[in-house]
């Protein structure tokens, strides 16, 4: 069961902004300059689509010296993937029952990558704070291994596929982030109240060497990193326009 996102109460923490993409030529874009984590990450994304029916990529990793790396997106009749490779080989493999097929539900999905696990913890996945545990394809690692999550030699998308294929049509909202290095729960990020996920006030997050959250409060600047770390992204064909107060709370 997937718990919808409750209305905003006056003791919620409230989220102001999120960023539409046009699922046409719109996306985010970061070559990390220093290093982290290759084996553990977190992704976290507060999301509502704008069309269904199409594959909508979320974010995309991309190795230049071997193809894809991370990919997490939409598609397959609505459901979220999770496909990581390596030197162009699947080793992780994840497609949900649950599907994402409505333009008026928002979505917090929070993913956990392990590359140390074996077993089904190698990646979890938690929508609206229940945890996943059938899936229509599950594929976990045969062996630990390096995932190369974040190297100097990969760019980081979101938003896109490398090549221009695949953007989202949609919506992401302020709180959404990526950690390097660390397994967080979607517990972190958001509670059950009165039977409904409420996003809350993220604290106390070590969001490692390349890790980084939007909050979009800057329409000249919504790729701008509030994690503290300054791993801010380049916009593609985005403006102040982009900028919108529909959000998980409002």
């Amino acid at each position: 069961m997937v718990f919808p996102i409750g209305p905003v109460r006056s003791s919620a923490h409230e989220i102001e902004y999120s960023c539409d993409f046009n699922g046409s030529n719109e996306y985010m874009t970061r070559r990390p300059s220093t290093a982290g984590s290759e084996r553990i990450a977190t992704y976290r994304f507060l999301l509502k689509r704008s069309s269904t029916n199409s594959i909508d990529q979320i974010i995309h990793h991309r190795n230049t010296n071997s193809g894809p790396s991370v990919d997490i997106y939409l598609a397959d009749g609505d459901r979220l993937n999770i496909r990581i490779e390596v030197n162009n080989s699947l080793v992780l493999r994840r497609e949900t029952q649950v599907l994402f097929n409505n333009t008026t539900d928002w979505y917090d999905i929070c993913i956990q990558v392990d590359g140390n696990q074996t077993d089904d913890s190698c990646c979890t996945v938690e929508v609206n704070g229940a945890k996943i545990t059938s899936f229509n394809v599950k594929k976990n690692l045969s062996t630990p291994r390096d995932l190369n999550l974040f190297n100097t030699r990969q760019d980081m998308l979101i938003g896109a596929r490398t090549g221009g294929s695949w953007h989202f049509d949609g919506l992401l909202a302020g709180g959404s982030l990526v950690v390097d290095g660390t397994n967080y729960s979607a517990s972190k990020f958001g509670k059950f109240v009165d039977g409904s996920w409420e996003p809350k006030r993220i604290i106390g997050v070590d969001y490692g060497t390349n890790g980084f959250m939007f909050d979009f409060a800057d329409s000249s600047n919504l790729g701008n990193d509030v994690s503290g770390n300054n791993n801010h992204f380049t916009t593609r064909n985005m403006g102040s326009s982009n900028r919108r107060s529909d959000t998980p709370t409002s």
